[in-house]
């Protein structure tokens, strides 16, 4: 697909349905363009045939008139010429003219123009067997035919003279004209309308009636296009936000499991591996809860042992390690519940949130500002405000002062805070993220810590679509950059 699109030069659209469609219309269009490519190179071949045809029997035919008419005394030719308009009986609209006829006709163009070189090469060729020569043959509409030397165009004779060739004066199908020199200053022409007057047309790839038709089948194409890609990715979307829903939420309704055999089959190895994480997890909380409520009987009982203990220094260290072990054990029970998804997703207004954050450390003189657009997203109101807490009140334990900002970055929230205070190592930015990952002068600052914070922060983040960064500022102090997607229009809110 990769190759694909590098070969396209227009950019492809970013949903299914469009590229479905899209992809159809070309191959249809492809596929007409080939079609009618093909079709055009028959239907000119059948064509070129078929004129050769109707040239041999014009042109046999105008070679009887011309050797009738030039075997007639002079005299009697115009006569006769005058007796046929009346009677009928010629397929020619016959006329005696001094000179040739320059305008006669136009010369025509492709298939015309060929019919006409071949019916002039005919006759010509048979003709000059009987002595004549100097003939002229020229393919066009009626309303351009000029028929005498003075200048009259076929509209202008008289009703009968054309009526009794079996034309009419508004003629617009083509008519070959044959020009013979009978006599030196004896011009015969000859006019008569073509066997097929689709002839020339047949090989028109571009026929209105034919685009027409393409048209209408291409239309009814597209709307079944339509309907069946919007089945196809109706269902596709609802598995999408099913998949969103449950990255926040980890409990969302099954999918139905409809549509064609493919989607049915995602569909049920969704709702599967919904249920099968759902029991994961649920065993997990389970089993961590009884083994954390285990716990506390021996460390209460290792507690009142210790106290037991003479020297005063043994007792001392046994409570210091009893109580790290409490707080570890108080930590990760804080975790599991930080971790417990059961509270219901909706509209969070960010910058109402980080105001309510940080007004109770304003109020007590802490060096606290915000800067902030409003902007809200969709997430677990609880889950979000643990996270953003936690982040503001080490930037308050470890800085000097904190400088909040949120922004919108695209299609996704930055929430930026920073302090001023001494930062971290290169090395240790991506590290304290980990569990229980304390520095040095984490322990000075906060004794109580156990190191938890901005992992179950960036997991509540990360839960949400979102991400954590640390970075140290170029000016000094530690920067937390928070992003969170799912924005919500505060007006549509």
């Amino acid at each position: 697909m990769k190759w694909l699109r590098s070969g396209l030069p227009f950019r492809l659209p970013d949903s299914l349905r469009s590229r479905i469609i899209l992809f159809v219309v070309i191959g249809v269009l492809f596929s007409q363009v080939l079609v009618l490519m093909i079709w055009t190179v028959q239907a000119r071949s059948q064509a070129r045939a078929e004129v050769a045809q109707t040239a041999s029997e014009l042109a046999a035919a105008g070679v009887q008139a011309v050797r009738f008419f030039k075997a007639l005394p002079v005299q009697f030719r115009p006569m006769l010429i005058d007796q046929l308009r009346t009677t009928g009986g010629s397929r020619f609209v016959l006329q005696l003219n001094r000179a040739r006829v320059e305008e006669a006709a136009q010369g025509g163009e492709g298939l015309a123009r060929l019919l006409a070189t071949q019916v002039e090469q005919a006759m010509a060729s048979e003709l000059a067997a009987h002595g004549l020569s100097g003939v002229r043959v020229t393919v066009g509409p009626a309303a351009a035919l000029v028929v005498t030397d003075s200048g009259l165009h076929l509209g202008e004779l008289p009703k009968n003279w054309i009526e009794s060739a079996g034309l009419t004066a508004d003629e617009r199908r083509p008519l070959l004209t044959v020009q013979a020199e009978l006599d030196p200053g004896n011009w015969l022409l000859l006019a008569t309308a073509l066997p097929n007057p689709a002839l020339f047309e047949k090989a028109n790839p571009y026929a209105p009636d034919r685009l027409l038709l393409v048209l209408a089948g291409l239309v009814a194409l597209l709307a079944v296009v339509v309907v069946v890609a919007r089945e196809i990715t109706r269902s596709l979307s609802q598995l999408g936000q099913s998949a969103s829903a449950f990255a926040r939420d980890m409990v969302v309704a099954p999918i139905p499991e409809t549509g064609p055999q493919e989607v049915r089959g995602l569909a049920r190895a969704f709702n599967d591996m919904q249920a099968l994480i759902g029991r994961a997890v649920s065993d997990r909380e389970q089993l961590f809860r009884g083994v954390s409520h285990d716990l506390q009987t021996p460390i209460m009982r290792l507690k009142f042992r210790a106290e037991m203990v003479e020297d005063a220094e043994i007792r001392q260290g046994l409570r210091d390690d009893l109580q790290e072990l409490s707080d570890l054990l108080k930590g990760a029970l804080t975790t599991m519940r930080g971790a417990e998804l059961n509270e219901a997703t909706s509209a969070i207004a960010l910058d109402e949130l980080l105001a309510s954050l940080i007004a109770p450390g304003v109020a007590a003189g802490v060096a606290l500002t915000l800067s902030a657009q409003p902007t809200a997203v969709w997430g677990k109101p609880l889950a979000i405000k643990r996270a953003l807490g936690n982040l503001i009140d080490n930037a308050v334990r470890y800085g000097i002062r904190v400088d909040i900002r949120l922004q919108r970055a695209g299609e996704s929230a930055e929430i930026v805070i920073r302090d001023h205070g001494p930062g971290l190592p290169p090395e240790a930015l991506q590290r304290m993220f980990e569990p229980y990952q304390r520095l040095d002068h984490g322990r000075q600052h906060n004794a109580q810590g156990n190191g938890l914070g901005l992992w179950m922060a960036r997991n509540t983040v990360r839960r949400h679509g979102g991400d954590i960064v640390l970075r140290n500022h170029p000016e000094g102090g530690l920067e937390a950059v928070v992003t969170l997607k799912g924005l919500v229009d505060r007006a549509a809110d």
